[in-house]
């Protein structure tokens, strides 16, 4: 098989290419010369280069020399600190047994923020306070979506039990979570923040979020940490 090399030096300004082995097709062996679009920390790369699927990319900086091959699939373009052009789609789930989607402020308050910040809303419920029925709407929305934001049965009455519910499913934790919430909550709410048991964690490469019910405490958490962070939290949850 004939093989043209590519070498270029440049500061991302020109086209390159992503590169397949037409004997071993995309899904196995791929070659990368000066990927534009993805930020690989290079300033000149020489790589085979078949020219039989080329993608084009929008240019990128580039700054030092190496060399990769990829087996699989390629990712998306990625910062240096792990951040990528992710698709974010939710889903809002009220743990409550005497609220109603009609009366529901709370997850209306969440959909809202979300839907303001160009994520679409894929999955949204009102459910009772059972474990079973928590983990069970869980299980529905993380096919759906991937920032699922439970809101309600935090605290510490006999009937709270969506940290029971959730928690034990996390594979990830998001200990900081929690406490950043606790932390920015003292400000609303005093010292009494501490009866809060919010939690966060990624399952599946999705994040899910467990914050209390009222309507301060959702905008809160959804506009001062989820928005600000659930980009970086997908992209982290998916490397």
């Amino acid at each position: 098989m004939e093989e043209k090399r590519r070498t270029r030096t440049s500061t991302g300004t020109n086209g390159g290419c992503l590169c397949t082995n037409p004997q071993t097709g995309i899904g196995d062996l791929i070659y990368l010369t000066l990927s534009q679009g993805w930020n690989f920390p290079t300033v000149e790369y020489s790589a085979p280069c078949n020219k039989t699927d080329c993608l084009e990319r929008p240019p990128i900086s580039i700054h030092q020399e190496f060399s990769i091959r990829i087996k699989g699939n390629i990712s998306p373009a990625m910062s240096h600190n792990h951040v990528r052009q992710v698709g974010i789609t939710g889903a809002v789930i009220t743990v409550s047994t005497s609220r109603t989607p009609e009366t529901d402020t709370s997850g209306k308050t969440v959909a809202r923020l979300l839907e303001e910040q160009s994520i679409p809303i894929r999955h949204y419920a009102v459910i009772p306070d059972h474990i079973e029925a928590i983990r069970n709407e869980l299980f529905t929305a993380l096919k759906k979506a991937n920032c699922i934001i439970i809101n309600g049965g935090t605290g510490l009455t006999f009937d709270d039990c969506t940290i029971e519910a959730v928690s034990p499913l996390l594979e990830k934790r998001m200990d900081g979570f929690g406490e950043f919430f606790r932390m920015k909550s003292i400000q609303q709410i005093g010292t009494a923040a501490m009866l809060s048991r919010a939690v966060a964690g990624t399952i599946g490469g999705r994040a899910v979020f467990c914050i209390p019910g009222s309507t301060p405490a959702v905008t809160l958490a959804t506009t001062e940490l989820i928005l600000p962070e659930i980009i970086h939290i997908i992209s982290h949850a998916n490397l």
